[in-house]
């Protein structure tokens, strides 16, 4: 079960305020900060529940692909699969065609952080989707 948890929550919302600090060092003011810590405090308690219970793994090869919509509906089910950081650089850099650069901004995170996500996600998804080659 999930219990509330107060020294939890107070611990991503102070996090999500030193993001919000962090951002406007780095970038300047958002032009919501409301609307953004908001945000950043949804998606790290997200992280965090993903982090105690783990989704199974999901086995993407059971049957081989035949068409190239089952094999891109296979793609875009593992990467939803991946951890949602993992994710993100995957759906900014391959998907939405943005350099490393553009995508770390809009992730928030430095560019070596985006570079590594990205390599680890392509990692594990040439694992998850081994025999997808036709």
């Amino acid at each position: 079960s999930i219990a509330p948890r107060r020294d939890l929550a107070e611990d991503l919302v102070s996090e999500a305020f030193l993001a919000l600090a962090r951002r406007l060092r780095e970038s300047g003011p958002p032009e919501d900060a409301l609307g953004y810590l908001l945000a950043t405090v949804r998606s790290r308690t997200v992280d965090e529940l993903r982090r105690r219970h783990p989704a199974p793994l999901r086995d993407f090869t059971a049957r081989p692909p035949t068409t190239d919509t089952e094999r891109r509906e296979r793609v875009f089910a593992a990467v939803r699969s991946l951890d949602p950081r993992l994710a993100e650089a995957v759906a900014l850099h391959a998907f939405a065609g943005l350099t490393f650069e553009e995508a770390a901004r809009l992730a928030d995170v430095p560019r070596a952080t985006l570079e590594s996500r990205f390599a680890l996600a392509i990692e594990r998804l040439a694992f998850l989707l081994k025999d997808e080659r036709p």
